[in-house]
């Protein structure tokens, strides 16, 4: 059987007028998304790991979510989760520095 990525039918559809414009920067926003929390998950404290387990169980939860408003909630969390995960990697360099001089 042959497997055809979700990206690809899109594209096909969107190239025929059948996929809406709105969709396809949906799905760019998402990955962009995701692919900050795997940059910024390089420096968390508790690992790539826990951050990648934890990234994608939220993304899988709303991959088949349609409503805009929810969808915008979403996105708004993530953002908000991907600022916490910032503000704690600063404040873990920040303590770790204190330490070291005393």
């Amino acid at each position: 059987m042959l497997k055809v990525s979700r990206s690809f039918v899109c594209f096909r559809l969107f190239s025929r007028g059948l996929c809406s414009v709105k969709v396809q920067t949906t799905r760019q926003d998402a990955l962009a998304l995701y692919k900050q929390f795997m940059i910024v998950g390089r420096d968390y404290p508790d690992g790539l790991d826990k951050v990648r387990k934890r990234a994608k169980r939220m993304f899988l939860s709303n991959k088949d979510e349609t409503d805009p408003q929810k969808l915008q909630e979403a996105f708004d969390r993530g953002n908000y989760m991907l600022e916490e995960m910032i503000s704690t990697i600063q404040f873990h360099k920040y303590r770790a520095l204190r330490k070291s001089y005393g």
